[in-house]
């Protein structure tokens, strides 16, 4: 099994070697009056790499994005709801000839997976608050992750699904 640390694994061997060139683009959009509105962050990312791991050619590509929504003042003053989805770096075009690259994998890859994450914040004093989350991640060893079945599609394994308490103290 791979583990996503920074991109799905096929993204991370992609960038293991070589050069790349990044571009990404955030912002954040928050409501005077909040209330139903939530504030509003989102992001897109491309790279493209340069001697992509096993490539020698510059057409190799990977993109991700996010969207994260926050409710603040949720059902008590001071705590806030929110949840997010998103896409890690993921290989869009390995670059190779027109059918599959090196790897016997195909040129259009299917690395995709998606992330989510659904958090509650607890004010519990002035400088405390405790932040419960639930997360999902669907295939996150990417094109690794998927196996080709009998009639030549792809399916998806290797999901999860957790949970984390986040408590923050300020002094």
């Amino acid at each position: 099994n791979m583990a996503l640390s920074i991109g799905t694994p096929y993204a991370s061997s992609m960038g293991a070697t070589g050069s790349s060139n990044n571009f990404g683009l955030s912002g954040y959009w928050v409501p005077e009056n909040t209330g139903w509105i939530p504030s509003v962050s989102t992001g897109w990312g491309t790279t493209s790499f340069e001697n992509a791991g096993y490539r020698t050619d510059t057409n190799a590509k990977a993109q991700s994005w996010y969207v994260g929504l926050q409710w603040p003042d949720t059902f008590v003053k001071g705590n806030d709801l929110g949840m997010a989805v998103g896409q890690a770096p993921f290989v869009t075009n390995t670059g190779a000839g027109a059918y599959s690259d090196v790897n016997g994998g195909p040129k259009t890859p299917v690395d995709q997976n998606y992330a989510w994450e659904w958090w509650y914040k607890f004010q519990v004093t002035d400088n405390i608050t405790v932040t419960p989350a639930l997360y999902y991640i669907n295939n996150y060893d990417g094109q690794y992750g998927k196996k080709n079945t009998s009639n030549g599609n792809y399916n998806a394994s290797d999901s999860v699904f957790g949970g984390l308490l986040k408590t923050t103290f300020k002094f």
